[in-house]
């Protein structure tokens, strides 16, 4: 238990990758059950549309690049319409000077 919040409980509800980076910041502490909360979420990309680039950018924000390139690569494939904030989002920041980067934006049709 963080807090008020019951962790297991949390991984029960529906989520959205904004609550679980924010679930994330509360529960720092107990990387376990935060691990279990993020493989139901990727259980459930397989079911219903999460879109590819909110997950690619919880990635992002929580350090873990290769796993976010991984999910950029997803949202090219789906032509994901949220890969026009690319450049701009601020999210982004931290993966900017990654090699992997500019590639990413050529082949999203968009110039650095």
């Amino acid at each position: 238990m963080v807090g008020r919040i019951h962790l297991s409980s949390a991984c029960r509800r529906p989520k959205t990758v904004a609550g679980l980076t924010g679930l994330r910041r509360r529960v720092d502490s107990d990387a376990i059950h935060f691990s279990a909360c993020w493989q139901t979420l990727e259980e459930q990309t397989k079911s219903r549309y999460v879109c590819s680039y909110e997950v690619a950018t919880a990635y992002v924000l929580l350090g873990k690049e290769d796993q976010a390139f991984r999910w950029f690569d997803k949202a090219v494939e789906d032509r994901s319409d949220c890969m026009v904030m690319l450049v701009v989002d601020p999210r982004l920041d931290s993966i900017r000077s990654d090699i992997r980067f500019p590639s990413l934006v050529r082949r999203v049709g968009m110039w650095q």
